[in-house]
C-alpha cells in the first residue's frame, strides 16, 4: 500500500527518510516554505534520501539529478529548483 505525504525543505542539503522507490508528485510553496509531496511505499525498507535546492544561476554538482522546479509565489519572483544529490 502507498501514501503520500508532505515534507518541508529548508536551505542546505535534506536527509529524509523514505520509503523504496519514492516518486515526488509535487514540489512547491505552501506558506512561504518549499515543500515536496512524495509517494512512498507504506511497508518499504526506508532509504535515505538526500535533497537540495538550487535558485537559478547557482552552480549545481554534477552529481545531482533535477527532480522539479517551482515559482516562489504566484508571479514567479524566483525559480527554485531541486536535486536529488546522489552519492
Amino acid at each position: 500500500m502507498r501514501r503520500v505525504l508532505k515534507y518541508p525543505l529548508g536551505g542546505g542539503q535534506q536527509f529524509l527518510s523514505l520509503g523504496q522507490n519514492p516518486k515526488i508528485v509535487l514540489f512547491a510553496m505552501q506558506d512561504s516554505t518549499p515543500h515536496i509531496w512524495v509517494e512512498t511505499d507504506n511497508y518499504a525498507a526506508a532509504k535515505q534520501v538526500i535533497y537540495q535546492i538550487f535558485a537559478t544561476g547557482e552552480n549545481i554538482p554534477d552529481h545531482a539529478r533535477h527532480i522539479a522546479s517551482c515559482k516562489s509565489d504566484q508571479r514567479g519572483t524566483y525559480i527554485w529548483h531541486l536535486y536529488e544529490l546522489l552519492y
